[in-house]
């Protein structure tokens, strides 16, 4: 007695495909599964390297915001402690338009 695998084939069809009695149509079923499954495999290991690139890049970028937001920050304290009155307008230039 043999095992009995129900495969889908590439149009769609689900077939029943006979392990261990070698016609010529079982094996050329297998073989169509095999480079399916071959393909899927490759199809995932590219996915995979995939989310790795976006990953570095988002942690990448992550650090950036941190850096800039740090910035902001400090220059956002810099203005608060200068109080409006610190600068005489007297010695401040005029703008550049007079």
């Amino acid at each position: 007695m043999s095992d009995c695998w129900n495969v889908a084939t590439e149009s769609g069809a689900a077939t029943n495909v006979a392990v261990g009695k070698g016609s010529m149509e079982n094996d050329e079923i297998l073989e169509e599964v095999d480079e399916r499954f071959q393909v899927l495999e490759s199809k995932i290991l590219h996915q995979e390297n995939t989310i790795e690139e976006l990953n570095s890049v988002v942690i990448r970028q992550q650090n950036q915001i941190d850096i800039l937001v740090a910035e902001v920050e400090r220059l956002s304290e810099g203005l608060d402690s200068r109080a409006p009155g610190d600068v005489d307008p007297e010695e401040e230039p005029p703008p550049p338009h007079y």
